[in-house]
């Protein structure tokens, strides 16, 4: 039986077609989860704290480094079904979800200036960057006893 050259062009240029799409989706949805995981970290911080006025540049980079340093969220973007997730703001894992949510907001207060502003200044709560010794605020340690 004949193959017609035509069609198994056509077929080739389909599947080769088909495999770059896959690949560029799948690019893609990094961006995109990047993207709406740095949102919902916004968004987070902004609720848990509300009537406290956040510089908006230093929460930009709060959720950006957030999203990177964090290892759920980290997880969590390698995972197809996390932009739906966020987009659709289904609800998480229970009690898992509630201890990311107070980590990430833990991080932002003890990275900012905000236990050293005086309560209703109106100054803004700027984020300077994530502690670089232990990010559990509730440790003690061996000096401390």
């Amino acid at each position: 039986m004949a193959i017609d050259r035509r069609r198994r062009t056509l077929l080739i240029a389909g599947a080769g077609s088909a495999a770059a799409v896959a690949v560029l989706g799948v690019a893609g949805h990094e961006k995109g989860a990047t993207w709406l995981t740095k949102r919902w970290i916004a968004e987070l911080v902004r609720e848990s704290l509300p009537g406290t006025v956040i510089d908006p540049a230093s929460l930009e980079r709060f959720a950006l480094e957030a999203a990177h340093a964090h290892p759920v969220l980290r997880e969590r973007e390698s995972h197809f079904d996390t932009a739906w997730h966020h987009l659709f703001g289904l609800p998480g894992k229970g009690a898992e979800q509630q201890q990311l949510e107070r980590e990430l907001v833990s991080w932002f207060l003890t990275g900012s200036n905000f236990f050293r502003l005086e309560p209703e200044s109106g100054e803004p709560v700027v984020y300077a960057g994530l502690v670089p010794a232990c990010t559990n605020m509730f440790a003690t340690f061996l000096d401390d006893v």
